[in-house]
Parts: structure tokens; C-alpha cells; sequence
């Protein structure tokens, strides 16, 4: 049997690999799960749906960003007159008003992080 410990930095490159993931965590396929699977998860999602989760209420990291500790959510303001927006959660436990990146906005490592 195939033993690999995956580190932080691995990640599924292709989407044919996603496709393979999928399938063989499925139990769809006879190949066994390899190293390239080894950090696909099937709640990892792109921005696009982050941002819908985050518009629901949910808090939101990236797999890529420095520190297991830091999220993002949505701030809604309790007077119609103010505008929504986003708040990081940084490293240290500080917040702050975030805007997201370009790498950010073309992730697809997006997870829900429950409290």
C-alpha cells in the first residue's frame, strides 16, 4: 500500500486530477488514491462560491493564506444607510476591513470554517 503524509504546500494541479479525485473517493474508479489526492477535500470552493457562502452568513478561509487562524466574513451594519463589507480575522486575533486580492478572488482552495 501506497503511504504518503501530505504536506501544507499540496494541492490537486488539474482538473483531470480533481475529476480522478473525485471518482476514486467516490469509489467510482479502481485507482487508489495517490499523492495527488492526497489534499483534495470536497469542500474546498472557488471564490465565486465562497462569496455566495459569505453572503449566507458563513466565515470563509483560504488553504493558501499564512496562518490556520485567520477567516474572513461578512459585515452587515445594523443601519440601511451603511454599506456591507468584508472583515479579516488576522494571525494575531485582530480585525480588519479586508479587500480581497487577485490571487485571493482566483483561489480555489475556499473553505467553510465553523466555530
Amino acid at each position: 500500500m501506497f503511504r504518503y503524509k501530505p504536506t501544507f504546500g499540496d494541492r490537486v494541479k488539474t482538473l483531470e486530477e480533481k475529476v480522478g479525485c473525485l471518482e476514486a473517493l467516490a469509489g467510482k474508479t479502481a485507482v487508489s488514491l495517490g499523492a495527488s489526492c492526497a489534499k483534495f477535500d470536497k469542500t474546498e470552493f472557488d471564490f465565486s462560491t465562497a462569496l455566495r457562502m459569505l453572503k449566507g452568513g458563513s466565515k470563509m478561509r483560504s488553504l493558501g493564506w499564512s496562518s490556520p487562524n485567520m477567516l474572513v466574513y461578512l459585515r452587515r451594519p445594523l443601519l440601511a444607510s451603511e454599506k456591507p463589507y468584508f472583515v479579516m480575522i488576522t494571525k494575531r486575533g485582530d480585525h480588519a476591513v479586508w479587500f480581497p486580492a487577485i490571487c485571493d478572488l482566483l483561489a480555489e482552495d475556499w473553505v467553510e470554517v465553523s466555530e
